[in-house]
């Protein structure tokens, strides 16, 4: 009898335990769904999206990356650390908090989804990563010509000629290229 009892409250114990895991992951998961819910909304989005589980997630990569299928890299588990590094800076900076806020984002994304969703933080838009990192390259080519001039190397040639001197068409300004005729 004795063991019986010990049974049934082992079980009792077990399902309750059970049962506030539940509780506390479905509560996660709301606060969840409503901070995103908040998100959405900013973002002209219907709300009730945020409810359907990966659904909202590729809304998410749309609305803050400007395509959605930024979102099935989290389905490849190599992937997925840098990923949610991406998510957490494409977001904070698609609703106007700063890079640092990412930090925030990335490891306590219930808090930073309240805080972005209630917070007076306005959607500015999608921030394209493609386009970003194009914007990053030209303007290191911009920054590299000036350094190098100022540094004292080679000039930048003009961009009509190449940097030997000779125009694209293989003659030289002063008609002395190999098409000109002279010195044959």
């Amino acid at each position: 009898m004795r063991e019986m009892l010990a049974g049934l409250a082992g079980l009792y114990f077990g399902l309750m335990a059970a049962g506030m895991g539940l509780f506390f992951t479905f509560g996660i998961y709301a606060l969840t769904c409503i901070g995103l819910m908040r998100m959405f909304e900013k973002a002209g989005v219907a709300g009730w999206k945020a409810w359907v589980p990966f659904y909202r997630r590729f809304l998410l990569a749309r609305i803050t990356m400007g395509h959605g299928w930024y979102f099935f890299f989290m389905l490849i588990p190599l992937l997925v650390p840098v990923v949610q590094v991406l998510y957490a800076v494409e977001v904070t900076l698609s609703y106007g908090a700063g890079p640092v806020f990412a930090i925030l984002y990335y490891f306590l994304p219930v808090i930073g989804e309240w805080i972005l969703g209630f917070g007076d933080y306005p959607y500015v838009g999608s921030q394209n990563p493609e386009e970003q990192v194009k914007k990053l390259f030209q303007a290191g080519k911009r920054k590299a010509a000036p350094e190098s001039e100022a540094a004292g190397g080679e000039q930048a040639a003009p961009d009509n000629k190449t940097p030997d001197g000779y125009a694209p068409d293989g003659n030289s300004p002063n008609g002395n290229g190999p098409d000109s005729g002279a010195g044959v």
